[in-house]
């Protein structure tokens, strides 16, 4: 993919920190089975989602373009294609305006069970091997975090099976290899979704700090917690100029 030339023409990239109203958000949405990390990023407005992992189940209800990554595809090549579309605003993204990427850990596996194809390696992955990984999950995050376009990925959580305590939890992105390091950083926002029983109905929150050890950075000042998240509600705290601490609901 050829990169924008800009050259002298550089000042007509200039923009102010103050107009956020242009601003592409990139999300990263993690948290255990059932928390609603898919269903919020079918919040987003006007979205394409990449499938790893089936959450196509948790959208039915929406009418949203999606396209399925899986061991019978070369999946780097098609995901890098589908990042040069996007670009192009081509094959369907005329009227995009968030890409979902649905699981960031499903698509590691597939890499790297790809790589280890190509590489004719039946066994474990070698030093080289999560080496290449690192470097095309890069090329991948990096390239739609660069993009015009709100991106969303979601990520499960690990959390070690004799850590019974919740309180004393550690939990992290269910995700191998050395990109799980930068993952974080690679985006605006992490937000880690739970939900909570109350009765025969499910409290749905969001935290934007930390919750009980669990790392949620975000660039820009957020609400602590969220209830009943929603990707407008996220929005709206960036347009507003993302000043207030208090609780909301």
């Amino acid at each position: 993919m050829a990169r924008q030339r800009v050259g002298r023409g550089w000042t007509e990239k200039v923009r102010s920190t103050k107009d956020v109203a242009d601003k592409k958000l990139n999300i990263l949405v993690w948290g255990g089975p059932g928390v609603g990390k898919t269903h919020f990023c079918g919040t987003a407005p006007r979205p394409f989602l990449i499938n790893t992992d089936k959450g196509e189940l948790a959208l039915h209800q929406l009418d949203i373009p999606y396209v399925v990554l899986d061991s019978d595809l070369n999946v780097y090549d098609t995901i890098m294609a589908i990042l040069d579309s996007a670009r192009k605003k081509k094959d369907g993204f005329e009227n995009i305006e968030t890409i979902i990427l649905d699981s960031v850990w499903k698509l590691s596996d597939l890499l790297l069970e790809e790589i280890k194809e190509e590489n004719s390696n039946t066994g474990k992955a070698g030093f080289s091997e999560w080496g290449q990984l690192l470097t095309r999950m890069s090329k991948i995050i990096d390239g739609f975090t660069a993009s015009n376009y709100h991106f969303l990925a979601t990520s499960g959580e690990a959390i070690r099976a004799d850590e019974l305590d919740e309180e004393e939890k550690n939990v992290t992105f269910n995700f191998s290899g050395s990109y799980r390091n930068r993952l974080a950083y690679s985006f605006d926002f992490n937000l880690y979704l739970k939900a909570k029983k109350k009765g025969v109905t499910t409290e749905y929150l969001s935290f934007s700090q930390e919750e009980n050890k669990r790392s949620a950075k975000s660039r820009v000042e957020m609400p602590k917690k969220v209830i009943d998240p929603s990707f407008t509600k996220i929005h709206e705290y960036v347009l507003n100029g993302l000043k207030k601490k208090e609780e909301i609901n």
